[in-house]
């Protein structure tokens, strides 16, 4: 039983007897996490907004239908600053990190389909240092923050569950 995991209670996801140390590293982890997703969000939507003009034109140099574009350019640094809003209210940070991983999907599922060939290689829309970045270094890039996202979902469940357990 040395190295069980408790899924429940108190020490929920903590070997038992493990010091308190090693108890703030979930927290601290999930800390970290919000505050990658937090500066990138206000970074990209900033980056979009301060010249948005070539944003823009950027945008209408993707696969995208112009009619898609009307609704996509305006909608696309919104849904950013609404992400890192989520993220930065604690009554709101479960919907933000699902929110963030919705968006890391769509936004690495597309440079998926721009490196593998399904859409022609355009230059990325992308702000500031991600724009200089490959098509497989962006996939890369994104495919992490997806990650590092998902890992974030997990850390607030079990801390989410942690918390409901120890009410009872």
């Amino acid at each position: 039983m040395k190295n069980t995991i408790l899924l429940f209670g108190e020490d929920a996801g903590f070997v038992p007897g493990t010091s308190p140390k090693t108890k703030k590293l979930r927290p601290f982890t999930l800390e970290v996490i919000i505050t990658i997703l937090v500066l990138l969000w206000i970074y990209t939507a900033g980056d979009k907004l301060s010249d948005y003009q070539s944003y823009r034109h950027s945008m209408y140099l993707q696969v995208f239908n112009e009619k898609i574009l009307h609704i996509l350019i305006p909608s696309l640094p919104f849904a950013e600053l609404v992400a890192a809003g989520l993220l930065m209210s604690a009554g709101h940070l479960g919907y933000g990190l699902w929110f963030s991983a919705l968006l890391m999907a769509l936004f690495t599922g597309y440079v998926a389909l721009v490196y593998f060939g399904y859409f022609p290689e355009r230059p990325c829309s992308c702000a500031g240092l991600f724009e200089k970045m490959s098509w497989g270094g962006h996939l890369l890039m994104n495919s992490a923050l997806l990650i590092i996202t998902l890992v974030g979902l997990l850390l607030n469940s079990k801390r989410k569950e942690a918390s409901v357990t120890a009410w009872r």
